[in-house]
């Protein structure tokens, strides 16, 4: 997978198959979502909403979550310190929550003010839990870390999905349109981002779930 991202909400992923180009493309403005299977000559376009991401990714997520899971921030502020440690001070281990809209994201780290170490994102009214993250060591870069491995299980769909960087992150101008891409002209439109029940395409049984 590649990914670049242009803070508070605009991204873009391509998932990339063992040869040729992106077999999958899935970029945001912020205000509307667009994806693309370049292989079908296919494409798809709606409101960048975290219900429209949900059949791609298998997870709620419009642009700025998206950035916050895979920079490893909270998807919404913790409280502070989040009280008292959870186990022994020795461990410097915290953990909080807090909502963020229909979305009720857990974070543990290992003292006030360090990087994320684990996080869970459960349903708000259900409670049912829709990923569990891992974070690995980080890049030390300019204002922050960047991690080097996360590792997301989804329940629901018994999918593990391990991402692993191959670089660190790069600081560039990044043009508009690699957020809202153009279409060309022999593609035809047909639904994509499916229904928040269909099964997610992201970490699918046929693509190894890895």
């Amino acid at each position: 997978m590649a990914a670049a991202l242009r803070p508070p909400s605009e991204a873009r992923l391509e998932f990339l198959g063992p040869v040729g180009g992106p077999r999958l493309v899935v970029a945001t403005d912020g205000s509307q979502a667009t994806a693309i299977l370049p292989a079908e000559r296919r494409y798809d376009l709606t409101r960048a909403t975290p219900d429209a991401m949900h059949h791609l990714l298998g997870l709620p997520l419009d642009g700025a979550r998206l950035i916050a899971l895979l920079s490893g921030v909270p998807l919404c502020p913790l409280p502070a310190a989040a009280g008292a440690p959870s186990t022994p001070a020795t461990d410097l281990r915290w953990d909080a929550s807090c909502a963020a809209g229909d979305i009720r994201f857990s974070g543990v780290v290992g003292a006030a003010g360090e990087p994320l170490r684990e996080a869970v994102l459960s349903d708000a009214v259900s409670g049912a839990i829709l990923a569990k993250v891992e974070y690995g060591d980080r890049f030390a870069l300019p204002g922050g870390g960047w991690p080097r491995y996360i590792r997301m299980t989804l329940p629901s769909a018994d999918v593990t999905i391990t991402l692993t960087a191959l670089e660190a992150p790069l600081a560039a101008r990044l043009p508009d349109d690699l957020f809202a891409p153009s279409i060309p002209e022999s593609f035809e439109r047909s639904a994509i981002f499916g229904r928040p029940e269909d099964p997610a395409l992201f970490g699918a049984a046929d693509s190894g779930g890895q």
